[in-house]
């Protein structure tokens, strides 16, 4: 009996050590199969961070067969465009709708691609799909968001349209995501006769019941829809501004050697290595990628990106073209300074210090804009005198830009001698100009220059030149329609025409969006027009209009050094508007950018890990 069992135990244990010995197998074998799932999931997050990398330098990319092999040969991704099918992926960032995907029509949202990858390691392979979006500043719901403190000083205005061709109001909000218990993470402060009007929500993500402290002097006015603390942090795209001007230097672009003067940048792609342009630039469907600090003397305008690893300085334009529709993308990895002209203190001196040349003009065009706007419509279809001859919108007209032969065509509340009221503006900053030091020099010519246009814009459209007269025609209209030209006559014209015509219909929509634009507070304002993302602080002074968002995120990129402004110090992430600034939210322009500019900016925004 014991040799009997003694046979059995034998028996349980060597079948026990052999069952251990394929557990330890199957184990080892689990493992290495587990460590192949994930490599080959590896491979296809790899391949998505490629194929981000390279929509980001060319929009159209949508290779039939794209494959390749990762650095260690262990592992590697395929990507291949095409029809909407399972394994193929869709580019529909320029498409004027939605597209059909892999999951069916009508699944691929405009200015988006839908990118399919597979990976594979080690005999796996795994599938990851994610949508990439070309309008990363959606998510963020506003115009104007930050992750540090918003600080706001005098006279300020945050309002929102829903885009520059309709100037219909849209809601327009601040927002902070520095959270935890701070205090006085949004401010106002205003002297007596200042306000803040601020035509949406201003939210806070601290939950300190102080985070929200406007006009706590009581001094001046202020106005917002609703102040709330506590609320959930808003989502920044992922941008790599640094990783950007890496791979675009590695293109081997060509280099931009500045020129004093307009630096106009035609088509295409641009390096700088950083430096002080004096004068404009001017993208005309072109990128410029800096690798350096970037100090314009002049404005930044037209359509394109710009992309800069250091801090950027420039100034804003004279113009907002309504037509074209057309913005500039600022991308800084640094502080960002945006400043302005001073172009309404000045008026404001001139008139205290020559009140006969200046005062009159200058509150008779301020008076009749504001009388213009609300009869003019505000783009959207057209206000209801506009284009009826000898309307106020016409009376009106002529006590800016053409004097009347008696005061019987005058609009009520005006009088002869204030007509003609942007020539004469015009003619007392010529005389100034004369003896007017180099500063104030520049600021005369830029006032002249917006001035300028709405005197065109205002002229009569029959006019005397020398012997003969010139008439406004329908090719004017064309031109204006085209690209947003101001020919004499124009808005006398569009105002007079008789009949049924599209183009004129038009015409008065985009003319009640442009003379919308114009601040009549604020007559010496000057803009910028896009937007403006910056890892650093962004401090903006001067009578400035940002027509777009601005956005200010504070992440590991972020210049370690606080942006020193007149001896005060903001952090990355903070912003500051200050001596009248002016934020409009154009909601077409933040929500579709692609629509504007000659490339976008793809991220990834949603991101799916099918099963094998």
């Amino acid at each position: 009996m014991i040799i009997v069992f003694s046979l059995l135990f034998t028996v349980i244990v060597l079948l026990l050590v052999g069952s251990v010995m394929i557990l330890m197998r199957q184990g080892k074998i689990n493992a290495v199969s587990h460590v192949a799932h994930v490599a080959s999931l590896y491979a296809a997050e790899a391949g998505v961070a490629d194929a981000v990398e390279r929509l980001n330098d060319d929009n159209t990319w949508a290779p039939n067969d794209y494959k390749v092999t990762l650095p260690n040969g262990k592992g590697s991704y395929r990507i291949r465009f095409g029809g909407p099918v399972k394994t193929r992926s869709i580019n529909n960032l320029f498409g004027g709708g939605t597209a059909a995907g892999p999951h069916g029509a009508d699944t691929v949202p405009r200015t988006s691609v839908f990118l399919v990858v597979e990976g594979f390691a080690y005999g796996e392979s795994r599938v990851v799909e994610t949508v990439l979006n070309a309008t990363p500043f959606r998510s963020l719901n506003g115009p104007f968001v930050t992750s540090g403190k918003i600080e706001l000083n005098g006279d300020i205005e945050v309002v929102g349209v829903k885009a520059f061709n309709n100037w219909s109001p849209v809601e327009a909000g601040i927002h902070s995501n520095l959270s935890g218990s701070v205090r006085d993470v949004i401010t106002w402060e205003g002297a007596s006769g200042q306000s803040a009007r601020i035509d949406g929500e201003i939210t806070a993500s601290s939950i300190s019941p102080d985070a929200i402290n406007m006009n706590s002097s009581g001094r001046g006015s202020y106005y917002s829809r609703l102040e709330e603390s506590g609320v959930s942090a808003r989502k920044f795209p992922r941008i790599n501004v640094e990783k950007i001007v890496e791979r675009a230097q590695d293109r081997g672009l060509t280099t931009h050697t500045p020129t004093v003067g307009t630096n106009k940048l035609r088509g295409g792609e641009y390096h700088f290595n950083g430096g002080v342009i004096n004068g404009d630039l001017v993208l005309d469907n072109a990128n410029l990628y800096v690798s350096g600090d970037l100090k314009v003397n002049g404005s930044i305008t037209g359509d394109g990106s710009v992309f800069i690893l250091g801090d950027t300085t420039f100034a804003g334009s004279a113009e907002v073209n309504v037509v074209r529709g057309g913005h500039v993308a600022i991308y800084s990895q640094g502080h960002v300074q945006l400043k302005g002209f001073d172009g309404s203190e000045f008026l404001d001196a001139a008139a205290t210090s020559d009140p006969t040349t200046f005062d009159n003009p200058i509150r008779a065009t301020q008076r009749a804009l504001r009388k213009l706007q609300d009869e003019i419509g505000n783009g959207s279809g057209g206000g209801q005198n506009f284009g009826q001859p000898g309307s106020d919108v016409d009376q009106l007209r002529q006590v800016l830009g053409d004097a009347p032969s008696s005061s019987a065509d005058l609009p009520p509340g005006f009088s002869m001698s204030d007509t003609n009221s942007v020539p004469r503006l015009i003619s007392g900053l010529n005389s100034l100009s004369s003896t007017a030091a180099p500063d104030e020099r520049k600021t005369i010519q830029f006032l002249q220059n917006k001035l300028r246009r709405m005197q065109i814009l205002t002229d009569n459209k029959v006019r005397r030149v020398g012997d003969d007269y010139e008439y406004t025609r329908m090719s004017d209209v064309e031109a204006y329609l085209r690209t947003g030209e101001a020919r004499p006559g124009l808005l006398d014209y569009v105002n007079d025409y008789n009949g049924s015509n599209a183009n004129i219909r038009k015409a008065r929509r985009l003319l009640a969006a442009e003379f919308q634009s114009i601040d009549f507070n604020a007559l010496g304002s000057s803009y910028f027009k896009g937007l403006i993302f910056t890892s650093g602080a962004f401090h903006s002074t001067n009578d400035i209009e940002v027509y777009g968002g601005i956005f200010a995120q504070r992440s590991s990129k972020s210049p370690q050094d606080s942006l020193e402004v007149d001896g005060n110090f903001y952090n990355p992430g903070d912003t500051v508007l200050s001596n009248g600034c002016k934020v409009t939210y154009v909601k077409e322009l933040v929500e579709n950018p692609a629509s504007a500019t000659s490339r976008s900016l793809v991220v990834p925004v949603t991101w799916l890990v099918p099963g094998k």
